[in-house]
């Protein structure tokens, strides 16, 4: 699968998203549906990090797709921050943080996957997990 959905820590308060491969959207949609069923015992705050290599391709139509797949519609989630290396994808955020200002309250972004794990710990008010 190109896409790993894993807990990120043994406490379970964080799912990693991270791209392999190039993607799809409908890829995308089932590794959503992965992190949603790691979802289904939760009852308490959870942040999610989506990681994208700076090697990674993007998909086609990515703002729209961004736009549909951005909100993690389950109260257990907190934080979404989406993490990449690559000026791409920071470019992308960046126009579609303009076009949808609403959704960018928690759907954020991060240029290292270290930072999320740090935006993430301060979201839900737990320390920054060790490097």
């Amino acid at each position: 699968m190109p896409i790993n959905v894993a807990w990120e820590n043994a406490e379970k308060t964080v799912i990693l998203l991270s791209a392999q491969e190039r993607w799809n959207w409908q890829e995308f949609a089932d590794a959503r549906k992965e992190a949603k069923a790691l979802l289904s015992d939760i009852r308490r705050s959870v942040g999610i990090i989506i990681y994208i290599p700076a090697s990674v391709d993007l998909p086609k139509n990515i703002l729209e797709g961004m736009r549909e797949h951005a909100r993690f519609r389950n109260p257990s989630v907190k934080i979404v921050v989406l993490a990449s290396e690559s000026s791409v994808v920071q470019t992308m955020y960046s126009v579609f943080r303009q076009m949808y200002p609403r959704i960018t309250e928690s759907f954020v972004f991060a240029s290292t996957l270290a930072r999320a794990r740090k935006i993430v710990a301060e979201a839900l008010g737990q320390p920054p997990t060790e490097e």
